[in-house]
């Protein structure tokens, strides 16, 4: 119920049994969709801009 006392968690998955013996997708920064989307800082033109260009996300009018 404390909100000062959560702690960061980080997760490894070990899958065993694979059919190849590769690393299928390593990811270790902080993404910023939904830090982008949240922000009341940016305006919606930059959110969409940020959604294409680095997610590539496609924007149409109905948006």
């Amino acid at each position: 119920m404390d909100y000062d006392e959560i702690k960061e968690v980080f997760s490894i998955w070990i899958c065993m049994n694979m059919k190849e013996n590769s690393t299928d997708y390593v990811h270790l920064v902080r993404d910023r969709l939904l830090g982008a989307l949240l922000s009341v800082e940016l305006p919606a033109v930059k959110k969409f801009k940020i959604m294409e260009e680095e997610y590539n996300i496609k924007i149409d009018d109905r948006m």
